[in-house]
């Protein structure tokens, strides 16, 4: 018997004590027994990472929030007024997003795993893995310690890949590279 989960509704057919899955359940089957050695595929935290890991509404928040973090880093210029109002709301939103972008890949690890759960690990997919340096590296040049230095000036840089992984998100796109 194959566990479900995440299912919004199930029908009966008439007449018939079984249920049938709606298109909106996946097989819990598929996924690794345990995530990071500590999360079971029955531990609730497990369970609530694997229904937002798989909701189509969480997967567009965060195509629409990388849509909107590459907008604004196109807004960054050392010339702008470090005083003024964009500049502002540009030193404000920068760790707003990261964390944002840290939530989503924990909520992925601990779905899925993060390298050592088969197949469906995290860090085994090329675009997940593409998604992790990112976002790792958006979260070192938040430090201030790490922004002193050049090398880690221009790792900022690396910040300028998040429109990719939109490409990662869309298997049209994927398909196209």
């Amino acid at each position: 018997m194959t566990s479900k989960c995440c299912s919004k509704k199930k029908t009966k057919k008439a007449g018939d004590n079984t249920e049938e899955a709606s298109d909106d359940e996946f097989d819990l089957s598929e996924m690794p027994n345990k995530s990071l050695g500590l999360f079971s595929k029955e531990n609730k935290m497990r369970k609530m990472a694997i229904t937002l890991d798989k909701n189509p509404k969480f997967d567009n928040f965060i195509l629409i929030l990388i849509a909107v973090s590459s907008v604004i880093l196109a807004l960054e210029n050392p010339l702008n007024d470090p005083s003024g109002t964009l500049a502002k709301f540009l030193k404000i939103q920068d760790p707003i997003v990261t964390i944002i972008f840290i939530f989503e890949v924990f909520v992925r690890v601990i779905s899925e795993g993060l390298i050592c759960n088969g197949k469906k690990s995290y860090l085994r997919d090329v675009w997940h893995a593409l998604d992790f340096t990112i976002v790792f590296f958006s979260v070192i040049t938040l430090f201030p310690f790490f922004g002193a230095f050049s090398f880690f000036k221009i790792i900022r840089m690396a910040r300028l890949f998040r429109p990719l992984r939109i490409i990662s998100r869309n298997e049209n796109l994927r398909l196209s590279i």
